[in-house]
């Protein structure tokens, strides 16, 4: 239910981002002077009252001036609170009263409505709004069971709807409270996300703190800075500064505290989750340098949104880094995809153009010729086209697994061929032996071994090996992976807990037992399991449990005939 939720939630910021980029209207309401506060809303110190300001400029023909308002006037909005006079809506009345040389008068004000365009870098925050859901959602879909996953998920969220809120022509009213609010939230789940990956280890002392102790201090501060906008806005007055600070706290939670946590992750004592770590430090390096003179151009001159909301791009070279990194482990081989995507990339670039000019030349002279233009011969020109491209695309899918990635299937076909094999092996330390070599051979696996029950103990003892062994020589029947194994009779990979957590371990399954497991360390090459791989080696697994328990069962057979031989009473010669 919960991941239902958070994808509809995820469907639901994409809608409302699509809305307020393209649809939703970009007028405001001006009331034709400027101010400190009027202009620059919420980056100010909070006075008193803000709905009091005095006002720098009069706008020639502007509602203010049309009222008499001058340059040195104070203005007090006699509204009930400051929400609409510093954030009108287009047509929105209020009364003032004005204090000019002394004397006070009231006037009537009537906000004029102004367009601020989107700048055509609008559209690049827009796909990197989508970029971020659509991330969350694959994370969603694949992942949901990693908690840092879960909050990187959050985090995206978070991020995409704050963008849009603070795009400048929508920024108003209740839309300003929950964009500060979203912003530290936002925080919260990143600075959560980089002290607690990856979640299959135990963490040092100093990160699990940090974990539970920034994000709860982001939240506050979310509170805070929602309960002053709302302060300001309804109460008419501020709980504190909200300039400098506010830019500058960004900084800190949306950037510093998630690559100290990060570089706290380089500690862990498995050298794959510190390259894994480092990784993703450098992945976020480079995303945050954008964000970062974002915020801080804004805390030196806040007029300067457009110009700076650009830079925020660079967050996808973080996000995408960040999903690669999650999965990578548990999902595909992002290479593989990537080079398949590229390939298919070019035929589309080198054949569409070819095939509209077919269908150019078709119009051209067929139907000319004819002298018609009857639906059926289009359609059949259209049909055609079709497909001559699913012929193209299906002759160049075979061209490119056969070509380039031609190792990785006779690997694949070369463990699923040994899982057939391996029935016919008669002797009990030749399947184990060949076993171990063939997936260490076929897999790049740093090392591999083959665990057998020892029915008298119950114990799991180690019967072959390959490679530079990094696991016991036995396994006691309670450790988790192999209680894991028991329970659900499937491969487990990076169980806590357990003397083999950082390997694939498959189950040698048979006769409703689980009689001994298949375990695969890391590759030499960094990479992890993809999952037509792991199907591969459970293919090998359930081969190898079938063929112990036909030596089990041969052995058994002459073991019988053997006994019936010596107790059948012996034949006399007559």
């Amino acid at each position: 239910m919960a991941r239902l939720i958070a994808l509809a939630l995820i469907l639901l910021a994409a809608a409302y981002c699509t809305y307020s980029s393209f649809f939703a209207t970009k007028a405001y309401g001006d009331w034709g002077i400027a101010s400190v506060h009027v202009s620059v809303p919420f980056d100010h110190s909070f006075g008193s009252d803000p709905r009091s300001v005095t006002v720098s400029a009069v706008d020639p023909g502007g509602p203010a001036a049309q009222a008499g308002i001058v340059a040195g006037d104070s203005l007090r909005a006699l509204v009930p609170h400051a929400l609409v006079f510093l954030n009108p809506a287009p047509g929105t009345r209020i009364r003032a009263r004005v204090l000019h040389h002394g004397e006070s008068r009231s006037v009537t004000l009537t906000a004029q409505a102004r367009y601020r365009p989107s700048p055509p870098t609008e559209v690049i925050l827009f796909v990197l709004e989508i970029i971020q859901l659509a991330l969350a959602f694959l994370l969603a879909l694949r992942s949901w069971g990693n908690a840092p996953a879960r909050a990187l998920i959050l985090f995206f969220v978070c991020e995409s709807a704050t963008m849009t809120n603070n795009n400048a022509a929508l920024a108003r009213g209740v839309i300003i409270w929950l964009s500060v609010t979203g912003t530290f939230v936002s925080a919260a789940a990143l600075i959560r996300f980089a002290c607690t990956y990856p979640s299959n280890l135990e963490n040092t002392k100093l990160r699990r703190i940090c974990a539970n102790a920034l994000p709860s201090l982001a939240l506050v501060l979310a509170a805070f800075w929602f309960a002053n906008v709302f302060s300001a806005d309804w109460l008419n007055f501020g709980l504190g500064q909200a300039r400098v600070e506010y830019r500058y706290a960004l900084i800190i939670f949306l950037s510093v505290l998630p690559a100290l946590g990060l570089v706290g992750g380089l500690f862990l004592p498995d050298p794959a989750q510190r390259r894994r770590l480092r990784l993703l430090l450098a992945f976020f390096i480079v995303g945050s340098l954008g964000p970062i003179a974002y915020d801080v151009v804004l805390a030196a001159a806040p007029l300067q949104v457009s110009v700076a909301r650009p830079w925020l791009a660079t967050l996808v070279i973080t996000d995408v880094g960040f999903v690669y990194v999650i999965l990578r482990h548990r999902l595909f081989d992002l290479g593989f995809v990537l080079n398949r995507a590229a390939i298919y990339a070019v035929l589309t670039t080198v054949f569409v153009p070819l095939f509209a000019l077919l269908e150019w030349l078709a119009e051209r002279f067929i139907l000319s010729q004819n002298r018609t233009t009857n639906a059926l011969v289009q359609v059949g020109i259209a049909l055609l086209l079709f497909m001559s491209i699913r012929r193209a695309h299906a002759v160049t899918e075979h061209f490119v697994d056969d070509w380039l990635f031609r190792e990785r299937h006779e690997n694949d076909r070369a463990l699923r061929d040994f899982a057939r094999q391996v029935l016919f092996i008669t002797d009990f330390r030749t399947i184990a032996d060949r076993t171990v070599q063939t997936v260490c051979a076929r897999t790049q696996a740093q090392w591999s071994a083959l665990y057998v029950r020892d029915q008298a103990t119950g114990t799991y003892v180690l019967s072959s090996a390959c490679g530079e062994l990094d696991a016991p020589a036995s396994m006691p029947e309670n450790d988790a992976a192999l209680v894991a194994m028991r329970t659900d009779h499937k491969p487990v990979e990076h169980v806590r807990g357990s003397l083999i957590a950082e390997s694939l371990a498959l189950p040698l399954f048979a006769r409703g037992h689980v009689d001994g497991f298949l375990a695969c360390g890391a590759k030499g090459t960094g990479e992890f399991y993809a999952p037509d791989e792991r199907d591969a080696l459970l293919q090998v697994a359930h081969g190898v449990a079938a063929a112990f328990d036909g030596v089990r069962l041969t052995a058994l057979e002459r073991e019988v005939a053997r006994l019936q031989g010596a107790l059948s009473p012996a034949k006399v010669e007559n």
